[in-house]
C-alpha cells in the first residue's frame, strides 16, 4: 500500500495545479482552436456514439467480473491472467461509478451545446465553470479518460510489454476528445489522474492482501 499512498501524495498536487491552470487559462482557448476540426451537424451523433460505447464497455465488464468470481471458486484465482481479469474488471467498474459521483458533485457543463454543435460557454457564458450537484452536467472529470486510463494501466501493470500500444490508445482517446470538443483539457487531465489512481489502488490493495495472507500463514 505504501507505493500507492506515496504516488497519491506526490501526484495529487501536480494534477490539481495542472487542472487549475487549464480551467483558468487553456480550456476555452483550446475549445475555440479546435472548432475547425469537426462538423457541428455531426457532433451530436458522435457524442451519442461515445456515450453508447462507454455504457456498452461498462456492461461488458460485468460478466467479465462475474466470470472471474466463478473461476475463482474453481481454484483458478492464482493464475496471472485471472489476477489481471480481477484487476481490469474491478478498476473499470469502480472507475465508472466514481466518475459518475464526481461529475454530479462538480457539475461542470459540457464544452458543446449538442443541440446546435456550438460552444456552450460562448452561447451561455454563465455556464462555464462548476455548478456543484447538477444533474446532467457530466464533463468533469472526463469519463472516457477515466475508464481508458484505468483499463490501460491495468494492462501495463500485468503485461509491461504492452506499454507502448496502451499509451498510444490513451493518447488517441485524448486527441479524439479534444478535437471533437467533447471535453475540456482540464477534464481530460482530471480523468487521466482519476483512472490511474483507481487502477493503482485496486492493484496495490490486491498486492497488500496477498502479502498479508502469506504473512498470516
Amino acid at each position: 500500500m505504501k507505493p500507492c499512498l506515496k504516488y497519491l501524495c506526490l501526484t495529487f498536487p501536480i494534477a490539481a495545479i495542472l487542472v487549475l491552470l487549464s480551467i483558468l487559462f487553456f480550456d476555452r482557448g483550446v475549445a475555440y482552436a479546435v472548432q475547425t476540426f469537426y462538423n457541428p451537424s455531426e457532433i451530436k451523433e458522435n457524442a451519442r456514439l461515445g456515450i453508447y460505447l462507454t455504457y456498452c464497455s461498462y456492461c461488458a465488464m460485468l460478466p467479465v467480473m462475474a466470470g472471474y468470481y466463478f473461476f475463482r471458486l474453481e481454484g483458478y484465482e492464482k493464475t496471472k491472467f485471472m489476477r489481471f481479469i480481477r484487476q481490469l474488471s474491478l478498476s473499470f467498474v469502480f472507475a465508472y461509478f466514481i466518475k459518475d459521483i464526481l461529475q454530479f458533485f462538480f457539475g461542470r457543463t459540457t464544452v458543446l451545446d449538442y443541440a446546435t454543435g456550438k460552444l456552450n460557454f460562448h452561447i451561455h457564458p454563465g455556464r462555464y465553470g462548476f455548478h456543484f450537484f447538477s444533474l446532467g452536467a457530466d464533463s468533469f472529470p472526463s469519463g472516457h479518460m477515466t475508464l481508458i486510463c484505468a483499463a490501460m494501466l491495468s494492462v501495463i501493470l500485468f503485461y509491461p510489454k504492452l506499454k507502448i500500444p496502451s499509451i498510444l490508445l490513451v493518447m488517441l482517446m485524448l486527441i479524439a476528445l479534444l478535437l471533437n470538443n467533447f471535453h475540456f483539457l482540464g477534464d481530460t487531465i482530471a480523468g487521466a489522474y482519476l483512472g490511474t489512481s483507481i487502477a493503482l489502488g485496486v492493484y496495490y490493495i490486491g498486492v497488500y492482501k496477498n502479502e498479508t495472507q502469506k504473512t498470516d500463514k
